[in-house]
């Protein structure tokens, strides 16, 4: 694998986690926006209006692809349909953590 970063479940980190990111030179990498994509609670609806209501230049948004309630991974990318081209329109751009480096 070539993973480059590690982003903390649950934003969760201890000494342990911390020494292992070294042994293994990984960055650490924390997000702006969280939307609560995995709640079963959370509708594409909801989802794209959290994204839409906590967004701003430079946010990093944390979306999941997997895991999470039944359906969620769905949920998320209806979410995303709605709100892509609103952010679009808005002016927002996007691109990869690493574009910067």
């Amino acid at each position: 694998c070539d993973a480059v970063y590690y982003r903390p479940p649950w934003g969760h980190l201890n000494l342990f986690t911390l020494g292992w990111l070294k042994r293994l030179n990984l960055r650490l990498i924390f997000w702006d926006v969280m939307a609560q994509d995995w709640s079963e609670k959370e509708t594409a609806d909801t989802i794209c209006l959290k994204i839409m209501r906590r967004v701003f230049p430079g946010a990093v948004i944390c979306l999941h692809d997997g895991r999470g309630a039944a359906g969620a991974p769905a949920r998320t990318v209806d979410a995303l349909r709605q709100a892509l081209p609103m952010l679009l329109q808005e002016g927002y751009t996007f691109k990869r953590v690493d574009d910067n480096e």
